[in-house]
């Protein structure tokens, strides 16, 4: 970090502490000396330091993001609105629920219900690729929302698929070597 200059920004999100549990640290005064810009996002209030209140997207936006994913959106606008409302106007949410619109064998009417009674079907194969971080996934939906909201709901075969990941090397492992250790008969 001292090597940093001042064109470099570093963003540390949901940086959710109390502002006197930080500056009372020593750490944050080391941190304040470095010369790259930083960004903290955070949904506690500092009052000593510069702040931005973010508030949440628009309807109007989000329902625009589902638009510019799924074409058909207008055609299904009430759905769509319902469907924001469940995932809580999460943003990556609406964004991998429209691409389930475009490209699933469901219709806008059977995902709602899915949504509704809060789960998707894990029996649904149809791909989904997202863009998160710069990095690009292809998917079911199912992996995506259950990775995004529930981790502390995995099923036991899901739970046993995670804890041998704790196995793998920090560089990664290739996908066949972890399906034999994990005993999968498919990927």
């Amino acid at each position: 970090l001292r090597r940093l200059d001042s064109d470099t920004l570093i963003i540390i999100d949901c940086f959710n502490v109390k502002e006197s549990d930080i500056s009372a640290s020593a750490e944050y005064e080391v941190i304040k000396k470095y010369k790259c810009d930083m960004l903290f996002t955070s949904r506690s209030r500092f009052d000593n330091e510069c702040t931005y209140e973010i508030g949440e997207m628009s309807h109007e936006i989000l329902h625009g993001l589902a638009g510019r994913v799924f074409p058909e959106a207008e055609d299904y606008s009430a759905i769509v609105d319902e469907i924001i409302e469940l995932v809580h106007r999460h943003t990556y949410a609406v964004e991998i629920t429209a691409s389930l619109m475009k490209v699933g064998l469901l219709e806008p009417e059977e995902i709602l219900e899915k949504l509704r009674l809060n789960s998707i079907d894990p029996e649904i194969t149809d791909k989904v690729k997202t863009v998160k971080d710069d990095k690009t996934q292809e998917q079911t939906y199912y992996s995506h929302i259950h990775f995004l909201f529930s981790l502390f709901e995995l099923n036991d075969d899901m739970k046993y698929i995670l804890s041998c990941s704790a196995f793998a090397p920090n560089a990664g492992i290739k996908a066949r070597p972890f399906a034999k250790l994990c005993g999968l008969t498919d990927m």
